[in-house]
């Protein structure tokens, strides 16, 4: 996503890291997921990563935050997806 600015870190998973970005091509806000091991990331981690995405993006209901965009950036992944202002669903659990 050559047309964003990483505002912030969101959180950690076990795949990615999630950034609060600016859409500067849309001008708003937008969640970007970024794979965790990147280069380095193994054939089975790159192909459920796009797994991910392209299934995320085929589902369509209010309670699942829509996909935009998934790609390839200087060797690194990415997942474009809504961003949905709350609270971490481990920070609610506590």
């Amino acid at each position: 996503m050559n047309e964003a600015g990483v505002v912030r870190l969101l959180g950690r998973g076990g795949m990615g890291a999630v950034w609060e970005a600016l859409d500067t091509r849309l001008n708003r806000r937008v969640a970007l997921k970024v794979m965790v091991a990147g280069e380095h990331a193994s054939a089975q981690d790159v192909e459920r990563f796009r797994r991910e995405a392209q299934d995320s993006a085929k589902l369509r209901h209010p309670n699942i935050v829509p996909v935009h965009d998934f790609g390839i950036e200087a060797g690194q992944q990415y997942l474009v997806m809504d961003l949905v202002d709350g609270v971490m669903l481990a920070d609610a659990l506590r």
